[in-house]
C-alpha cells in the first residue's frame, strides 16, 4: 500500500509527495516504476490501474456513491472497473496493495449486501413511523422504491442470509427463492387497487370506526364495504392469498365463521347467488358444497318455522329461492 501511494502521488504531481519525501525515498533506490505483475500485468497495466484508480476516487467524492455499471451511461466504464475489482478480490487475484488502496478509498465490496442493509435500515424508519411493515407497492423513500423491494422478498423469495436479517427485525411473511418457485396460485400478486382499498380501511381502524360493522350495505362506506365483502367471500372459496389473508387478521378483521351473524348471512347468500347464475337453481348438494348445502336447508327450516326475518325471506325471493324442494329429485350437480 505504502509503495504504490509513493509511486502514485509522484505520478500525479500531488502534493503530499514533497521534495524531502522523493529524496529520501531516493536514497534508498526506491523504485519509482514496478515490474511485470502478475497475470500479464505490466507497468502500463499498473499504470492505467492508478489512473483509473484516480477517476475512481474522483466520483467517490462527487457523488458520494459507488459508479454503476449501467449501459449508456457515463459511469458504465468506471462501474465495470470497479465490479472487475471485487470479482477479482473473490477469486484471490487481486493483489493486496491495490485492495489496501480501494478499501482507502471506501469501496464496498458486496454491493447488494450494502443495498439490502441500507433498505432495512429504511424498513426500520418506515415502522418507527408508521408502526408495522405494511409498505405500500408504490411506495418510494430516499429514491429507494421500498415497496417494490418488500414485494419482491415476500413473492420472488431472498437468499436465507437475508430472511434472517428481515425476520431479527420483525417482518414476516418473507419466503426463500427456492419457496418461490415452487409456490401455486395461493401466493397470487397483491394488486395496487387491493393495496389502496386495505390502506383505505386500516386508516378508518385508526380513525376509530369499527371495521367488523362495516358491510356491503353501509351507506357510510359503500365502496369499502363492497370491498370487505369480497374478501369475506374469497377466504370462503380459499382465494386470498397468504399475504392477503395475513394482512386482514392482523388488522382485525373478521373474515372465519367467528363473523357476525349478519356477515355470515350475506356470504352464504352471495355465494348462493353465485351458484344460482351457474346452475340455475338454488338446489345446493351435499357433495357440492356441504357448508352451503347446511346453510339452504337452515333458510327453508326458518321459513317453514315462521323465525326468518321479511328482509331476508324477501332476498331469497329476488333469486327465485325455491322454499320447498322435492327431496327425491336427483341434482344435477352431485359429484
Amino acid at each position: 500500500n505504502f509503495v504504490a501511494m509513493q509511486r502514485h502521488f509522484k505520478k500525479k504531481g500531488d502534493q503530499r509527495m514533497t521534495d524531502y519525501r522523493i529524496k529520501k525515498l531516493d536514497e534508498i533506490k526506491f523504485s519509482w516504476e514496478v515490474g511485470p505483475r502478475n497475470a500479464g500485468l505490466t507497468v502500463k497495466h499498473d499504470d492505467q490501474w492508478l489512473e483509473t484508480l484516480s477517476q475512481y476516487s474522483d466520483f467517490k467524492k462527487k457523488y458520494k456513491r459507488e459508479p454503476k455499471q449501467k449501459r449508456n451511461s457515463d459511469e458504465y466504464k468506471l462501474g465495470k472497473w470497479r465490479n472487475d475489482q471485487a470479482v477479482y478480490r473473490k477469486q484471490g487475484i487481486l493483489s493486496q496493495d491495490r485492495i489496501e488502496l480501494l478499501e482507502a478509498e471506501g469501496i464496498i465490496w458486496d454491493l447488494d449486501e450494502h443495498d439490502f442493509n441500507q433498505k432495512i435500515q429504511r424498513l426500520l424508519k418506515y415502522k418507527e413511523e408508521f408502526g408495522n411493515f405494511y409498505v405500500p407497492l408504490s411506495y418510494t423513500i430516499d429514491g429507494v422504491s421500498l415497496g417494490q423491494f418488500v414485494y419482491s422478498v415476500k413473492k420472488r423469495g431472498t437468499k436465507p442470509e437475508n430472511k434472517e436479517k428481515l425476520e431479527r427485525i420483525g417482518m414476516m411473511g418473507v419466503i426463500l427463492r427456492t419457496e418461490a418457485q415452487t409456490t401455486g396460485n395461493k401466493r397470487s400478486h397483491i394488486t395496487t387497487e387491493w393495496r389502496q382499498n386495505f390502506e383505505e380501511l386500516k386508516k378508518l381502524k385508526e380513525n376509530g370506526v369499527n371495521i367488523n360493522e362495516i358491510n356491503q350495505d353501509n351507506k357510510e362506506y359503500p365502496k369499502i364495504g363492497n370491498w370487505i365483502f369480497n374478501q369475506q367471500k374469497r377466504y370462503r372459496h380459499s382465494k386470498l392469498s397468504d399475504e392477503q389473508e395475513s394482512l386482514l387478521e392482523q388488522l382485525g378483521l373478521r373474515l372465519s365463521r367467528e363473523d357476525t351473524k349478519e356477515a355470515r348471512w350475506n356470504i352464504f347468500y352471495e355465494l348462493l347467488c353465485d351458484y344460482k347464475k351457474q346452475y340455475g337453481d338454488c338446489r345446493v348438494s351435499k357433495s357440492f358444497d356441504k357448508e352451503l348445502n347446511i346453510w339452504v336447508g337452515l333458510q327453508r327450516r326458518g321459513y317453514k318455522r315462521n323465525t326468518l326475518i321479511q328482509e331476508r325471506i324477501d332476498k331469497l325471493n329476488e333469486i327465485q329461492f325455491e322454499w320447498t324442494v322435492d327431496t327425491t329429485t336427483k341434482k344435477k350437480n352431485a359429484l
